[in-house]
Formats: C-alpha cells, structure tokens, sequence
C-alpha cells in the first residue's frame, strides 16, 4: 500500500546512520482523539481545514547506504507545522523516535551479519 508524505526532513547523521522524518496524514479524525468537555474540537477542525494546523503522523525512517532499518511513528499530531513540531520536540518524543528506531536498525544488522556468516561457513 502506498502512503502518502505530505513533507519529508533529512537530520544529520547519527550512530553511523541516515535520519529522516515523514509526515503523513492522519486518518483517525481530530474528534476521536479530543474530548469536546476540554477542547474545543471543532475550532480544531476549522482550523484543520483552513490550514492554521496540521493534523499529521510522524515517522522517523533510520537507514544505512539509503536501505531503510528502522522505524518508529507517532500519530495523532495537532500542531501549526511539522519541522515547528520538530523543533519543540527536539528533546521529547523526536530524540525517543530516533533512539527506537535506531535501536531496530541495529537489531536488523546483528541479525544480518549473523545470517551472513552463517551462509558463509
């Protein structure tokens, strides 16, 4: 199934590895994720749709030589752009997306080069 990326940042390396996040639509709507008693979700929607907000998924895509290894999403993203919501997540949910997703990269090459070395004994 072919997803759509509505934006798309390269990072700087890291461990060795190429970063970079793809942001794609959300499918679940706005008001499934907020409770009207405490925000004011139509505003949310209205603003959706004129553009004020981007109502997005986040995912961090971890590769080496450009063969992607890892991966780690986030949905449910209300925020007034994808590389602001990079910016102020620097610290939080960005640096964990990075770290899970090089985690499994990692995990797929040991498993590789143990594949490998068995082929090759």
């Amino acid at each position: 199934m072919s997803q759509i990326i509505l934006h798309s940042v390269e990072c700087p390396d890291q461990d060795g590895f190429q970063i970079r996040f793809e942001f794609l639509p959300e499918w679940i709507p706005v008001r499934d994720c907020f409770d009207d008693s405490c925000h004011d979700v139509a505003e949310y929607e209205r603003q959706i749709d004129t553009g004020f907000l981007d109502w997005f998924i986040c995912r961090c895509v971890v590769s080496l030589c450009d063969i992607d290894l890892g991966t780690d999403s986030l949905g449910g993203i209300l925020h007034d752009g994808y590389e602001s919501w990079l910016e102020s997540e620097a610290t939080g949910y960005v640096s964990d997306m990075q770290q899970q997703a090089i985690k499994e990269a990692q995990e797929k090459l040991k498993e590789l080069f143990k594949r490998n070395h068995r082929e090759l004994d």
